[in-house]
């Protein structure tokens, strides 16, 4: 019996040896769990969290909380690192820039009471230019009295748009007479928004924008697009009461699940011009020479 365990053990060492570097020595372990421990701190630090309050807020402070927030958005902005979140307290802040970078700034009770306001001097928040990719998230803000000296996007150039609310902005007559575009919105992405009385020459409401469950309503534009102009996608929105020389609610859209009504074309196409639509409604819009809902426009 003793023999027989020793040919056992014999027969085990080399299978026992040859899985050792498994089990780690004490230097080896301790190591690894140094190196386990830094890692999780740069997780941590990769992602930080800034607070932003108009009223009882500094610059100079820390924003690392909310006892110490900054007073302006734009000094989180600043201070922010890629990954970031800057969450907002209510209040009325100056506009901001943050040139596309991938940050999420996000109101603490929403669009009601957060408020960014371009003085109809300059626009409301600049989050990207003419090739960026929307990184930067603006989520439950109102955008109002912004105003694009150069012609685009007068509320909001770039980024993503979440529970924004853009009303009264304004994008003028641009550079050496070219057409304004995008009173509204400009290359944005925008979800559960409301763009109300926003001004341009193309797309009133917004220009080349996509839009998912967003209302557009009494929004202006001088030549197309009262409510949109190139919109690459509307999903799910509500056109209505919006203006233009041609295509009230829409020129040169796609849109799907949607429905345009009340709305006005000095010419044609009270509800839609250039258009495809899907399981859309398009009624009630008039216009005064032709196509008082359709002109030029698909319907699948």
């Amino acid at each position: 019996m003793e023999n027989a365990r020793c040919f056992r053990m014999r027969r085990m060492l080399p299978v026992v040896m040859a899985f050792s570097w498994l089990v780690p020595e004490r230097k080896v372990r301790r190591s690894l769990a140094m190196f386990l421990a830094l890692l999780l701190a740069a997780a941590v630090q990769a992602a930080n969290t800034w607070h932003v309050d108009a009223k009882l807020g500094k610059d100079t402070g820390s924003g690392s909380t909310r006892g110490d927030a900054k007073q302006s958005i734009q000094a989180a902005i600043d201070a922010a690192a890629e990954g970031d979140t800057i969450l907002v307290d209510d209040g009325i802040y100056s506009p901001i820039q943050t040139a596309d970078k991938d940050i999420a700034i996000r109101s603490v009770n929403g669009a009601q009471t957060t408020i960014i306001d371009g003085g109809k001097a300059e626009r409301c928040a600049t989050l990207g230019g003419p090739d960026s990719e929307q990184n930067t998230v603006l989520d439950g803000f109102t955008l109002r009295n912004g105003y694009a000296a150069e012609g685009e996007g007068g509320g909001a150039y770039g980024g993503t748009l979440i529970n924004c609310i853009l009303v009264d902005n304004a994008a003028p007559l641009g550079d050496d007479g070219v057409a304004s575009h995008g009173g509204g919105a400009y290359k944005c992405t925008l979800t559960n928004c409301t763009l109300t009385r926003n001004q341009a020459d193309l797309g009133g409401g917004a220009h080349s924008c996509t839009l998912t469950n967003c209302i557009l309503t009494g929004n202006q534009a001088t030549e197309y697009g009262g409510g949109v102009y190139n919109g690459y996608a509307l999903i799910n929105c509500i056109l209505s009461e919006n203006m233009a020389e041609e295509g009230g609610g829409a020129y040169w859209c796609g849109l799907r699940n949607c429905t345009v009504t009340g709305n006005t074309a000095t010419t044609t196409g009270g509800g839609v011009m250039v258009c495809s639509l899907e399981n859309s409604i398009v009624w009630n819009n008039s216009a005064l020479v032709e196509g008082a809902n359709y002109h030029n426009s698909e319907d699948d």
